[in-house]
C-alpha cells in the first residue's frame, strides 16, 4: 500500500465488512471523486462554507478506509476555509488551490491503492 493507506485500518475494515469490503471500496472511489469535483467547484467560486463542508465529509470518508495523508490534507483545507470566514484574500485563495491540488494527487494515489485491494492485491 506504499503508505497511502494505513494497513491496520484496512485490515480492520476488511475484517468488519467481510464480503462487502469491495462494495465499500467502490462506493468510496465513486463518492470521493464526486466530493473532489465539488471541492474544486466550491474553491473556484470561493464558496468557503461549501469548501469546509465537503472537505470535512471527504476527510471522514478517507479516514474510514485508512487514507490518513489525504485526510490530513483535507483537514488543512477545511481549516483554511473556516479561517477565511466569508471573505478570502488572494493568499487564502492560493492556499486553497495548493491544498486542493495536493488532495487530488493524494486521491489519485489512494485510488490506485484501492484498485489494487479490490483486485486482490
Amino acid at each position: 500500500m506504499n503508505g497511502t493507506l494505513d494497513a491496520a485500518v484496512v485490515a480492520r475494515v476488511r475484517e468488519l465488512m467481510g464480503d462487502d469490503f469491495g462494495v465499500l471500496l467502490s462506493a468510496y472511489l465513486r463518492d470521493a471523486v464526486t466530493h473532489c469535483d465539488d471541492l474544486g467547484n466550491a474553491i473556484g467560486t470561493m464558496d468557503l462554507e461549501r469548501v469546509s463542508h465537503v472537505a470535512h465529509s471527504l476527510k471522514g470518508m478517507s479516514l474510514n478506509i485508512g487514507a490518513r495523508a489525504l485526510a490530513a490534507t483535507l483537514s488543512d483545507l477545511e481549516a483554511v476555509a473556516r479561517r477565511s470566514g466569508t471573505s478570502a484574500d488572494a493568499a487564502r485563495s492560493d492556499d486553497l488551490v495548493r491544498l486542493m491540488n495536493a488532495a487530488r494527487e493524494q486521491l489519485s494515489a489512494v485510488s490506485e491503492a484501492v484498485e489494487r485491494l479490490r483486485s486482490g492485491g
